[in-house]
């Protein structure tokens, strides 16, 4: 049995600072089957982003809109490193303040890559603690994923995915 302190100890670290929800919306870019180097719109998906902020991290969960039992992922950001889990994989900044849009977010995204990559393991990506992930790249399924907020008006092909 713990002791009350170490009791006590785990509450507080499992206190709530803050709950937010925001609409969000799912563009799937994939692989043209015609021209193996041009991406082209696949698929558009309204989505609900939760984000809990505890003392340490800071959670955020993406599901369907119209039926909250499709999942679209979840990203821990721990606080004390900066650094992201996703699936139980590491991933660290690799490049601070790689991309900025006021319209998306007021602050800067970092780009992001596994610690100890693998094969078919998905690319480097953006995300900031404020807004969460901007964007994935999904190797093995040959996708570019992008969750952007409902009214955006950011150019996805000019801005975001040719670079």
């Amino acid at each position: 049995m713990g002791k009350r302190a170490d009791i006590d100890n785990f509450k507080k670290q499992k206190t709530i600072i803050s709950e937010t929800s925001e609409n969000r919306i799912l563009y799937t870019y994939g692989l043209d089957t015609v021209n193996w180097e041009k991406y082209v719109f696949k698929r558009k998906v309204e989505l609900i982003l939760t984000k809990t902020e505890l003392d340490s991290t800071i959670f955020f969960n993406l599901i369907g809109a119209v039926d909250s039992s499709d999942t679209f992922g979840s990203t821990q950001f721990v606080k004390i490193d900066s650094s992201l889990y996703i699936l139980g994989d590491k991933h660290h900044i690799i490049e601070k303040e790689k991309y900025f849009n006021e319209d998306i977010s007021k602050y800067p995204f970092d780009l992001y890559d596994l610690v100890n990559p693998y094969p078919d393991a998905n690319g480097s990506f953006l995300f900031n603690s404020d807004y969460g992930t901007l964007n994935v790249e999904s190797w093995s399924a040959g996708k570019q994923l992008f969750y952007l907020p409902i009214n955006s008006k950011v150019d996805i092909e000019k801005e975001l995915l040719r670079n």
